[in-house]
């Protein structure tokens, strides 16, 4: 058996997926939301940019933290 070939006569091709940097960090007492830092936040046309390099899904984080109610308490993971 010749080991460089697929055996899997219903390989697709390969996706190309992407995803962004949504991270919000904090540096002593002030937070950066990488989102606005690297502009994304005031482009809605970024979303047809990736399309047109041929990104077929997008990976976007929900920060719990940037959607919580205002006066919610946060709650903190232990391990």
């Amino acid at each position: 058996m010749d080991s460089t070939k697929s055996t899997n006569s219903h390989a697709r091709p390969l996706e190309l997926w992407g995803g962004l940097e949504c991270t919000t960090n904090r540096v002593r007492d002030d937070y950066f939301h990488q989102l606005d830092r690297n502009g994304h936040a005031a482009r809605a046309d970024d979303v047809d940019r990736f399309a047109s390099l041929g990104i077929r899904a997008i990976r976007y984080h929900v920060q719990s933290a940037a959607w919580r109610p205002s006066g919610a308490v946060r709650s903190h993971r232990t391990g």
